[in-house]
């Protein structure tokens, strides 16, 4: 559930900043290594089941990990830098939506 939380907010960060020329290849590498890293979690926790680690120790692991990245971030986060700045809080003006550009 948190981490589906992060992620819709770093997609929305990520339609918010990119240009709308360039929404769907910035989005489909977005998911893409969502994915990707998905899998290498799935790989990385059966390998290390594989070589005698209990699920329980692989989730203790998993939750350490992202509660330091959690910190780092908050961190990060409350010393006004990344999405923080007053600059990503203001409105942002478009001219049309689904504006199509043909040479």
């Amino acid at each position: 559930l948190g981490s589906s939380t992060i992620w819709v907010n770093s997609s929305l960060l990520l339609q918010r900043l990119t240009q709308p020329q360039r929404m769907g290849r910035v989005m489909a590498f977005e998911f893409a290594c969502a994915m990707l890293f998905d899998a290498m979690s799935a790989t990385v926790a059966g390998r290390l089941m594989d070589h005698g680690f209990a699920a329980n120790q692989i989730a203790s692991g998993a939750s350490g990990l992202a509660a330091s990245l959690f910190l780092a971030w908050s961190t990060y986060h409350l010393f006004g830098k990344g999405a923080a700045r007053s600059e990503f809080n203001q409105p942002i003006e478009r001219s049309k939506p689904f504006q199509t550009v043909l040479p």
